[in-house]
């Protein structure tokens, strides 16, 4: 039933009641004149306040503050982030706080086009059904043009392809890095700073065969990014030498997202009792973490390494080491992080400006996201009657231009011109191939001994983008 019937037959005229801000589900649960946008009723026949956008569960700040009044006004270039701020095992917050670095310092350069950037700030949970909503709310309701999100690759994938595609609005992802959104029906209109887990997966099994196992089990997520993972990681591994009997040689065991510790105990019971060598983990931190713990517990696998993909490079990996003597089995691969003690490197200067801004480390992908609000901007500044996609492919030749405030002015200037820049963002080279990829280092990271607990500590260099070649790190 209509919530104005239900006032009409209590009594009440629809009229009595402030219907702005009420919380809904569907259109069905908003009256005539209202649409149910971001969870929320707003009226029709007009723009909403900054504050009244963030009435929506959703969203929770608008930056640069001192934007919002142009936000309002319709005067300002808008992007979204939508990333996982409120799940405490990710760190969606410290990316959501380089998105806003970055918006801060491409307003102290003038804004885009003379129009300051403004940012909505949203919250996807690290949920499919939430970030689907949040990037609907963001380009069909709010109009933004273009969205930095999202975070993980299978709400990318879903949040993608339910909204962003069928609104026609470009989004760019930090960190999601499944092989799937390569080849994923987009538009031109998906893009992301992260490499592809193509070459992860093919250092994870070069770094497996250097070791010289007998016996791999894989325990993953059986999602974009799990799935994406174990598939280029089992045709390098067995193309690269090892001997795959799948059953005998090679084990795989896939968990639901929201896998419980019972459920993964399950399963590596089940694996231990073929004495693998090592256990190679596809999964994002919380469930990863969950993985080496049962591990740990498990007498039968005490003799196994652990092998992790990028997902579970964050400190509470730690947390899940029983002893300082089991630090030494555990490794893992990701994005190559650059010299953060390199004043003179473009990653080095994001550094010192995000930790003295934030006063906290600039953490896993954080660069990423810096770089993919950079590169939405420059690609905003180029776009003058054609496409955002086409401006952005407009960022991989000519000049070398570092992401930065220094040179904004001057680059999207080219760029509104007609002309091209060579991205070089934080995180490295930001040279978007046709399908929106960029290319990047890989490298190797282990745990070890710190007194009574663990480190996470970079050993070196997997696979190096510039040159297609791996090389194995001394350990």
């Amino acid at each position: 039933m209509r919530p104005c019937l239900v006032l009409l037959l209590l009594g009440t005229s629809c009229l009595d009641v402030d219907l702005e801000g009420r919380p809904c589900t569907s259109q069905n649960d908003c009256v005539k004149g209202y649409v149910c946008a971001g969870r929320i009723c707003f009226a029709e026949d007009r723009r909403p306040t900054v504050d009244e956008l963030l009435t929506s569960p959703l969203c929770h700040a608008v930056f640069p503050a001192d934007a919002q009044d142009d936000l309002e006004r319709g005067d300002a270039v808008v992007l979204a982030s939508a990333l996982p701020t409120s799940y405490a095992p990710s760190n969606g917050a410290d990316r959501e706080r380089a998105v806003a670095l970055a918006a801060e310092e491409i307003n102290e350069a003038g804004g885009i086009g003379g129009k300051p950037l403004a940012v909505l700030a949203c919250d996807t949970a690290n949920e499919a059904d939430q970030a689907t909503d949040v990037v609907r709310f963001a380009s069909g309701f709010v109009g933004v043009d273009a969205i930095v999100g999202c975070a993980s690759s299978t709400n990318t994938v879903a949040a993608f392809t339910d909204a962003a595609r069928p609104a026609g609005t470009v989004m760019m992802s930090p960190s999601a890095t499944s092989v799937r959104l390569t080849a994923l029906p987009d538009d031109d209109l998906l893009w992301r700073t992260a490499p592809s887990d193509q070459d992860q997966g093919a250092a994870l099994a070069r770094f497996a065969l250097s070791r010289g196992y007998q016996t791999v089990a894989v325990v993953q997520r059986d999602d974009a990014y799990g799935n994406g993972l174990e598939e280029v990681f089992f045709e390098a591994l067995c193309t690269g030498g090892f001997t795959c009997v799948t059953g005998q040689t090679y084990l795989v065991e896939r968990y639901a997202p929201d896998a419980s510790s019972q459920d993964l105990r399950g399963i590596l019971t089940q694996l231990a009792t073929d004495s693998p060598d090592v256990v190679v983990v596809f999964g994002l931190i919380a469930d990863a973490s969950a993985v080496l713990t049962e591990a740990l517990r498990n007498d039968n696998l005490a003799e196994a390494d652990l092998l992790f993909s990028d997902g579970a490079r964050q400190p509470a990996l730690t947390d899940a080491v029983r002893t300082a003597t089991d630090c030494g089995r555990v490794f893992g691969t990701g994005p190559l992080p650059l010299d953060r003690d390199d004043a003179t490197s473009v990653y080095g200067r994001f550094v010192r400006r995000y930790e003295a801004k934030f006063d906290r480390d600039a953490g896993l992908f954080t660069a990423h996201a810096y770089d993919a609000t950079y590169a939405l901007a420059y690609g905003l500044a180029g776009r003058g009657e054609g496409t955002l996609p086409a401006a952005l492919h407009r960022l991989a030749s000519g000049t070398p231009v570092a992401v930065g405030a220094s040179e904004f002015a001057g680059a999207q200037a080219e760029l509104a011109g007609g002309g091209s820049i060579d991205l070089v963002g934080a995180s490295g080279p930001v040279d978007f191939d046709a399908a929106g990829d960029v290319a990047g280092d890989i490298g190797l990271w282990r745990l070890v001994s710190s007194g009574t607990s663990c480190d996470i500590v970079d050993v070196g260099r997997l696979y190096d983008a510039a040159t297609d070649t791996f090389d194995i790190p001394p350990l």
